[in-house]
């Protein structure tokens, strides 16, 4: 990644894709794709099926980037990294997540979801399974980083909280790619889980001070930066 670079490209426009109940974002530049997330493993056919439809093929597909590293957002990036050699880039606070699926224990952001996770505990992967979805990534974003030399004009936010790793894109027209640090399944929130509240309210905090008008979560449409919530509680 590239930090205060003077080649300044124009606005790069995205486009939602929809996955079930988890979104991936493509982005279009004019040296060509990126993906924001990539779902769940069973969602390839579907993925590679909207990506064709947009034109973006394995040729032209220059980054995948993982807003974190939860199995509804890795689960397909093995397969662009391995098949159709393309990097795969996250932040490096989740490298334990996405290479083993294993990593602090998180709680529920109400209480049904702390119910929810107890009566379904988590169940450990199996790392040796032909088609694990579990990989290293090529390169590592920080905060701060900028994506100008993939002709989009956004940058990098760090963001823990839900995971230590958790990143999102901030664009130079103030569109928000917030991973799972926020969701709309039915109104504007927090995502249904955390790793550390306290880091959580922080990231909230700040990305209150960041110049952006939309929100685009993992999960749900978008929605005005302003319902963007202040807390989570623990």
């Amino acid at each position: 990644m590239t930090r205060n670079s003077t080649s300044v490209p124009a606005p790069a426009p995205f486009s939602r894709i929809s996955l079930g109940f988890v979104n991936a974002y493509l982005v279009h530049t004019p040296q060509g794709f990126l993906l924001v997330d990539t779902g769940v493993p069973d969602s390839w056919d579907r993925l590679r099926d909207a990506l064709a439809a947009a034109g973006c093929t394995k040729e032209n597909l220059k980054l995948v980037i993982l807003t974190h590293g939860d199995m509804d957002h890795l689960g397909c990036a093995r397969r662009f990294q391995r098949d159709w050699k393309v990097p795969v880039a996250a932040h490096r606070g989740d490298l334990a997540l996405i290479s083993t699926g294993e990593g602090p224990k998180r709680r529920g952001t109400s209480p049904f979801l702390r119910l929810a996770m107890r009566l379904r505990p988590f169940r450990k992967p199996d790392l040796d399974a032909p088609d694990s979805p579990f990989l290293t990534p090529d390169l590592f974003l920080a905060d701060g980083d900028d994506l100008r030399s993939y002709g989009w004009d956004a940058r990098v936010v760090h963001g823990p909280g839900h995971t230590a790793g958790s990143i999102a894109l901030l664009t130079a027209d103030g569109d928000l790619i917030i991973g799972d640090t926020a969701s709309n399944m039915t109104r504007p929130g927090p995502g249904m889980l955390a790793e550390d509240f306290d880091e959580y309210n922080r990231t909230l905090a700040a990305f209150h001070l960041l110049p952006a008008r939309t929100v685009h979560p993992g999960h749900g449409g978008p929605f005005p930066f302003e319902k963007l919530p202040r807390r989570v509680q623990g």
